[in-house]
């Protein structure tokens, strides 16, 4: 069983490789650092809400994965881009709190067909893919 630890995605993939290498370091016990990262994604057809997860291992093989992605409605986009975070917005829609703790946005959109801890598990499944295929990702 490897021993895992987290951090917080940033926006750029050298910055994700270096807090991850940072992390790695610093957690002796741990064989791969893992961030998660949920955000919106626009595009033509509205924003998205996706997720991404990275995994670097101490040899410094680093993998990146990213989620199915959900059509969010204009109305709860046009309150995140007013500065509000996602789980504040749809605590108020739906009237309970800690959604983004709980089945999130992505549960709550798919009646909880996909809860979020589904929707990264799978994202984190495509990160490690670099770990589980070597062989065709070496450079």
């Amino acid at each position: 069983m490897y021993q895992i630890c987290q951090c917080v995605l940033m926006s750029h993939s050298r910055e994700q490789k270096t807090e991850l290498k940072t992390l790695l370091k610093k957690i002796k016990k741990a064989d791969f650092a893992v961030g998660l990262e949920g955000g919106f994604e626009e595009t033509k057809e509205g924003t998205f809400l996706c997720g991404y997860a990275a995994v670097i291992d101490k040899k410094e093989n680093f993998g990146i994965g990213g989620s199915s992605r959900v059509l969010v409605p204009e109305r709860i986009v046009a309150e995140v881009k007013k500065g509000k975070e996602l789980g504040e917005v749809m605590d108020k829609l739906r009237g309970q709190k800690n959604t983004k703790q709980h089945d999130g946005a992505v549960g709550y959109f798919t009646r909880n067909l996909i809860p979020r801890t589904k929707w990264f598990e799978t994202t984190l499944i495509c990160a490690l893919s670099h770990f589980m295929k070597k062989e065709l990702y070496k450079e």
